[in-house]
């Protein structure tokens, strides 16, 4: 019997900051290029991967591309990664989550790490501080194929 299909990345193209501005506001004041993104000299956000485990599917996962807010420092320590394609001493990064994620009320501002280490390619992993939320139990306990795939036709709604 083969496995499932791994699940398409449900991606988030911009912080939920962002898309609370006017859009003729954003082109002058916010700065959008791929994974990172910046309110002038006010915010910064990183883009990484929120994995969601399957139950009862080894190393699958649902995963969402969201925003964390960082420092400045983080920031373009994060950026330089990105540029050279080397980490260095870059392991870890904290911050909050950036990302209005649908079905889960409250998620932005959650306390995130973004994880270079372990992230795939450039892109650092998103590992939620272990709270009561139901997006923290979600990356926690994991979810089901069916319930990953029903939020995935609820997001594209």
């Amino acid at each position: 019997m083969s496995s499932p299909d791994p699940l398409p990345v449900a991606e988030f193209h911009a912080p939920a900051f962002w898309l609370a501005t006017p859009p003729g506001q954003r082109e002058r004041e916010w700065m959008l290029e791929g994974d990172f993104c910046r309110k002038g000299d006010e915010a910064w956000f990183v883009r990484g991967l929120l994995g969601l485990p399957l139950k009862g599917e080894q190393h699958r996962y649902l995963d969402i591309a969201v925003w964390v807010s960082v420092g400045r420092e983080d920031y373009d320590r994060a950026r330089e990664v990105q540029k050279t394609g080397q980490r260095g001493d870059l392991e870890e990064v904290y911050g909050f989550l950036a990302t209005d994620i649908s079905g889960y009320p409250g998620a932005v501002d959650l306390k995130a790490v973004l994880d270079f280490s372990a992230g795939r390619a450039l892109q650092p992993l998103v590992l939620l501080e272990p709270t009561d939320h139901p997006l923290a139990k979600a990356q926690r306990d994991g979810m089901t194929r069916a319930e990953a795939e029903g939020w995935l036709r609820s997001a594209a709604d």
